[in-house]
């Protein structure tokens, strides 16, 4: 507190002390305690926010990655029909387009790669949380991009109608979690010429079509391939991403 007193010949400031200016120890408790609750909500929103941002720059980044490459090989003469090369070989032509990729042949976990004959265990599973079936599935080549993203394929070529081609992408790799079709893990489809997230028009194996996302998008279902048609939501819902990161597995 400030007085002043005014004189003849000069100004006197007398200074005194309010006694009254400091915090008590239960009002600092109480602003601390709003400050935490205010954290509390706030922050884990923050982080659900910055995880979807992250998975969904991530999912268009791969998937312009895996279009762009298709374009390149038509433009320099090799075909990009995977069903005209013989199977198991188009992921080599494939990753002839990509800077610093490594072939996954003949390597495993410790090199951030996946053996596709063990892909069936406990490493893959559905949106449900179920663990993926995947015996006969991407065991025609992986490809370990340089930022860490493993591309699977499956290259069937059966005669007849029996065939298709199948990339998943693992956008952070098979030894970071959750390792969930429809969370980190997309499937494309090469379709009539193009390259299209699974869950778009007539995606699926000639017996079983992946349209149905109450099957192949779907926390409740027991489907097999629950998780794979999640792809066509991911291109095309905006708030997809914001969704399934706070979904518990």
């Amino acid at each position: 507190m400030l007085i002043l007193f005014m004189t003849k010949g000069f100004r006197r400031y007398i200074f005194m002390k309010n006694k009254n200016n400091a915090f008590t120890l239960a009002e600092v408790l109480i602003t601390l305690g709003i400050i935490g609750v205010v954290a509390a909500l706030t922050i884990p929103n923050l982080i659900y926010d910055y995880k979807a941002k992250q998975l969904r720059s991530k999912f268009f980044k791969t998937y312009s990655i895996i279009q762009q490459v298709f374009k390149d090989m038509e433009a320099e003469g090799d075909s990009g029909d995977p069903f005209t090369y013989p199977s198991a070989t188009f992921y080599k032509t494939f990753g002839q387009y990509l800077t610093g990729t490594t072939d996954c042949q003949g390597k495993d976990e410790k090199q951030n790669c996946y053996k596709a004959y063990n892909i069936g265990d406990k490493k893959y599973r559905t949106l449900s949380g179920q663990i993926f079936n995947g015996s006969g599935y991407f065991d025609e080549g992986e490809l370990l991009l340089q930022d860490g993203t493993l591309l699977l394929f499956e290259q069937y070529n059966g005669g007849g109608n029996n065939y298709h081609c199948f990339i998943a992408a693992d956008l952070n790799g098979i030894n970071n979690p959750p390792n969930i079709f429809g969370y980190d893990v997309f499937v494309f489809q090469f379709l009539d010429g193009e390259i299209v997230p699974v869950g778009y028009k007539n995606t699926g194996l000639v017996y079983k079509p992946f349209t149905d996302l109450a099957k192949t998008c779907n926390k409740q279902s027991t489907d097999n391939h629950n998780g794979w048609g999640c792809a066509q939501l991911a291109a095309t819902d905006s708030e997809y991403f914001k969704k399934i990161v706070r979904m518990k597995f």
